[in-house]
């Protein structure tokens, strides 16, 4: 088996998986979203043929999308922002059918169309239809309605429909802040209507989990915060000091989460749930690229070298 593992430059993760592959004798190739990669892809009557690097993708390889996408871009820079958003669209539309053709011919795992897409909204009705408990949420553009949802449900907190915004300025770097709550203050201050805000009730957890899924394998651990309080653990400036632990997931949520999986068309991804006080298991989101360094050190789990042995397996049968 050949690996070719499209990651970045700084994922714990990848090293780790090169590591085991070193250890395994599997052949491995990293190509990182930071690195320009050279790419041919041809369409024709009798078959289709992919190159990269020079080298041609045959039947005995695999590419595992860990993180980012592949880079076509040969270090051209464009001044005008229509110029460059057009070449992102296309570069996008290239890695979307490297993956449908791959997928298909079952050598490619991890996604990055569905990291990009990162419906939250989609997978938040996927997982209601898979049976689990879901927050009470809204999306909406009207103050009136927002007033109401947060008499009804507060406190309730508020996160990005699909992902974080990141800017540069003069003054400094803008991030958002992932989940927050939404005071009665700040909704007082909006005006009657807005562009989409994304609100859900802040539900009083006794524990949160952390599931790391990979086809039919899945890792739980429990994290225990030390201030209960506590919005987003990932998030938190205490989070080393928050108690991590395995955790053995009961049957019948295994069977719902693959089935969100399958109803998600993912294979992969890291999921958040949150226990609540009376014990229901409450989900939250999936990211499809999410890290798992912590989850499989914390745990014991030695996840890249299953992921590995995995792929592996499938490819010998």
């Amino acid at each position: 088996m050949n690996l070719i593992i499209v990651s970045q430059q700084y994922d714990l993760t990848t090293d780790y998986l090169l590591e085991w592959c070193d250890s395994s004798g599997i052949h491995v190739v990293r190509r990182n979203a930071e690195a320009f990669t050279d790419f041919s892809f041809a369409i024709d009557n009798d078959s289709n043929s992919i190159r990269l690097q020079g080298h041609a993708i045959t039947a005995d390889h695999v590419l595992l999308n860990r993180r980012g996408k592949i880079n076509l871009n040969p270090k051209v820079s464009w001044n005008n922002a229509y110029v460059r958003n057009y070449f992102k669209k296309e570069a996008n539309s290239i890695a979307r059918s490297i993956e449908f053709n791959l997928k298909n011919a079952e050598q490619f795992f991890g996604s990055y169309e569905k990291e990009a897409d990162n419906q939250k909204i989609k997978h938040l009705l996927n997982a209601q239809k898979a049976g689990m408990m879901v927050p009470n949420s809204l999306v909406t553009t009207n103050k009136k309605d927002l007033r109401v949802f947060y008499e009804r449900h507060k406190p309730i907190v508020t996160k990005d429909v699909k992902s974080g915004l990141q800017f540069k300025t003069l003054q400094g770097t803008f991030v958002t802040t992932g989940t927050s709550e939404l005071t009665q203050e700040t909704i007082d201050g909006l005006p009657d209507h807005f562009l989409p805000i994304y609100v859900q009730e802040m539900i009083k957890k006794k524990y949160e989990l952390r599931i790391f899924v990979f086809k039919e394998s899945l890792y739980a651990m429990a994290i225990f915060a030390k201030d209960k309080e506590e919005i987003d653990t990932r998030e938190s400036s205490s989070k080393n000091l928050n108690r991590s632990v395995p955790y053995n997931l009961p049957e019948l949520l295994k069977g719902k989460i693959q089935k969100f999986m399958s109803l998600s068309g993912l294979d992969t991804g890291s999921i958040d749930i949150i226990v609540d006080q009376k014990n229901n298991f409450v989900f939250l989101e999936i990211n499809p690229q999410g890290q798992i360094d912590w989850l499989s050190k914390n745990c014991n789990y030695y996840i890249e070298k299953n992921i590995l042995n995995s792929i592996r397996d499938e490819k010998s049968e």
